[in-house]
C-alpha cells in the first residue's frame, strides 16, 4: 500500500483528505505510538483508599486523556506495539488495565521504569494472549507471583533488567512452561538469580536462545556458563559482564596483574606437581584458595569454551573480568567468526599482547571492540601500545594513523520507522 511509504506528516494530511483516506491510514499511524502525556489520571494511593474502605475503584471517561483516544476502536484496535517509557512516572495497575482492554491486538509493550506497577498489572497482561515481546526494566515490584501470570504468554522476547525482586523460583516456572517461545531474555541485575535459572534457561529455550543477558547476577559461573553455551549454540548476542570491582577492595589489586595466576593456571590444567619448599607450596595454595574465592565464578578458559560454542555469537559484553588473560583474547580473535562487537572495559589483566590479537580481530571481521569509557578499537584506527598493559597507557602515532575515539561519536545505526509521538 502506498500510504505505508508517507512520512508521518504526509500520514496526518492523509486522514483529512477523506473519511476512506482517514479509515486507510489510521492504523499506519496508530501501531507503534508513543504517548507523552498521561493516560488516565489515577494514582496508586486513590486504588489503595478505595481498596482499604472497601469502595469499588473505577474510572469515568473524563478520567481519560482525550489526546490519545485508544478507549474508541478505530484507534485502539490498531494499536500493536506502546512504548510507556516517556511517561513510565504516572502508570500504574489502573493504565496497564485500560491498556488492556482499549488494545486487544497489542504484542509489544515497553514498561521502562514504571515503577508503581504491581504484580496486579502482570495479571491483566495474562489476559492478552498475542503479547510477544514485555520489557519490566526496573519495574522494581514485580515478583515471582506476577511472573506466574505470563507462563502461557507466548511471549519471544522479555526484559527483566532490574527486577530485584524475582528469584531463581519465578525465572525457572516462567522458563519451563513459556520456555519454547523465548528468543530474548534479560536479567541482568536481577541479584536473586543463580546458576539454577540459568540451568533450566539452557535446557528449555535451548536451540532456540538468540539473546541473553545475565550481568551483574549470581549466574555467571564456569560450570553454569559452559553448560548454557553448550545447549543454546544459536546465542548471537550474550552479556556476561560482571560488577565493577570495588577501589578499595585490598584483595583486587593484589590479584590484578600477579603473573603468578597464569603459571598456577597452567600447572593445574596439566596436573604438574613441581618440587616446592613448604613455604612456596603454602604461598601456591594460598594464592589459589584466593582466586577460587574471587573467581569461583569464571576463569580464562571460560570465555574460550564461549567463543568455541557459540559460532554465531555477535555481540559480547565481559566488562571487569579482571581474569581474562591474553590467551583468552587470542581464542576470541581465533573463534569470533562472526563477533562485531566486544565490551572489555575494566577487564585489565590483558596486555599490550593480547590487545594485538584483539586489533587482528578487529581487522579481519570489522568489529568494534570498546576498552573504556572513552577508547575504543574499530577497523578504521589501529592502536600501537608502548607499556606492558594496554589500560596503562596508549601513545598516538600520526605514522600507523593512531586514533582515540570517544565513544559520544561513534556512529549508531537506526531503523527508519515510522513511530507516532502524541505529545500533550
Amino acid at each position: 500500500m502506498i500510504f505505508q511509504h508517507l512520512t508521518i506528516n504526509d500520514l496526518y494530511h492523509a486522514t483529512s483528505v477523506s473519511k476512506h483516506w482517514h479509515t486507510l491510514t489510521t492504523p499506519i499511524l496508530w501501531n507503534s505510538p508513543i504517548p507523552s502525556h498521561p493516560l488516565l489520571s489515577c494514582l496508586a494511593s486513590f486504588k489503595a483508599i478505595d481498596k482499604k474502605y472497601k469502595i469499588t475503584h473505577v474510572h469515568q471517561r473524563s478520567h481519560l486523556y482525550a489526546g490519545f483516544p485508544i478507549y474508541l476502536p478505530h484507534y485502539g484496535h490498531a494499536v500493536k506495539s506502546l512504548d510507556l517509557s516517556l511517561i513510565s512516572a504516572h502508570v500504574t495497575d489502573c493504565t496497564i488495565r485500560y491498556i488492556v482492554r482499549s488494545c486487544p491486538h497489542l504484542t509489544s509493550l515497553n514498561l521502562s521504569d514504571c515503577r508503581f506497577i504491581t504484580n496486579e498489572s502482570l495479571r491483566y497482561l495474562g489476559q492478552n494472549h498475542q503479547l510477544q515481546a514485555l520489557i519490566l526494566q526496573n519495574c522494581r515490584q514485580i515478583t515471582d507471583t506476577g511472573l506466574n501470570y505470563l507462563k502461557c504468554q507466548p511471549l519471544a522476547t522479555l526484559h527483566l533488567g532490574g527486577c530485584h525482586r524475582v528469584t531463581d523460583d519465578g525465572i525457572i516456572s516462567l522458563v519451563t512452561d513459556a520456555g519454547t517461545s523465548l528468543r530474548r531474555l534479560c536479567l541482568s541485575d536481577c541479584i536473586h538469580v543463580t546458576g539454577k535459572s540459568l540451568q533450566a534457561i539452557s535446557r528449555r529455550c535451548s536451540l532456540r536462545l538468540e539473546w541473553l543477558d545475565i550481568a551483574r547476577t549470581q549466574a555467571i559461573q564456569h560450570n553454569d556458563l559452559v553448560d548454557l553455551v553448550t545447549h543454546c549454540p544459536n546465542i548471537t548476542r550474550l552479556n556476561i559482564s560482571l560488577k565493577k570491582p570495588k577501589l578499595h577492595d585490598p584483595s583486587s589489586h593484589h590479584m590484578l596483574g600477579n603473573p603468578l595466576n597464569e603459571l598456577i593456571d597452567l600447572l593445574d590444567q596439566f596436573n604438574i606437581q613441581p618440587s616446592l619448599t613448604p613455604a612456596s607450596a603454602q604461598h601456591r595454595l594460598t594464592l589459589s584458595e584466593q582466586r577460587l574465592a574471587r573467581n569461583v565464578v569464571v576463569n580464562p578458559h571460560t570465555i574460550e569454551c564461549v567463543v568455541l560454542h557459540l559460532q554465531k555469537l555477535e555481540n559480547l559484553n565481559l566488562s571487569y573480568w579482571t581474569t581474562l588473560t591474553d590467551k583468552a583474547a587470542q581464542a576470541i580473535s581465533m573463534h569470533g567468526h562472526c563477533l562485531t562487537y566486544l565490551n572489555l572495559i575494566g577487564c585489565k589483566s590483558v596486555t599490550k599482547k593480547g590487545l594485538k590479537y584483539l586489533s587482528d580481530l578487529c581487522e579481519r571481521k570489522s568489529t568494534c571492540i570498546t576498552l573504556g569509557k572513552e577508547w575504543m578499537i574499530t577497523p578504521n584506527a589501529t592502536y600501537s601500545f608502548e607499556s606492558s598493559s594496554g589500560w596503562a597507557s596508549a601513545s598516538s602515532d600520526e605514522e600507523s594513523r593512531t586514533k582515540r575515539l570517544p565513544l559520544s561519536k561513534r556512529p549508531s545505526r537506526q531503523i527508519g520507522t515510522k513511530t507516532l509521538i502524541v505529545k500533550a
